[in-house]
């Protein structure tokens, strides 16, 4: 996956999953990307890390897999679930 189809990606994310905003999950997701990026990385969220993947980038990656896994999931039912209630207005 390129970067313009990742960023395409989360911009689904972004839009249609529930409490986008507001979500931990989404949060670790964020902190996870930044970690495997090599990026800034408070470390306080380094400390958990270290404590629940022993800073293994591969134990993260999965984390990361399976956490977007989740978001693609929520974010496609509340789409299709927005079509549809709007298809029956139409009707």
């Amino acid at each position: 996956m390129n970067n313009e189809t990742y960023r395409s990606f989360w911009e689904f994310i972004a839009e249609w999953l529930p409490e986008y905003s507001s979500r931990d999950d989404v949060l670790e997701s964020d902190i996870l990307t930044r970690y495997m990026r090599d990026e800034e990385v408070w470390e306080e969220d380094l400390k958990w890390i270290n404590q629940y993947y022993g800073g293994d980038k591969q134990l993260v990656a999965e984390q990361l897999m399976n956490l977007e896994a989740k978001f693609a999931k929520e974010s496609l039912a509340a789409y299709y679930e927005n079509m549809l209630k709007n298809s029956h207005l139409h009707l």
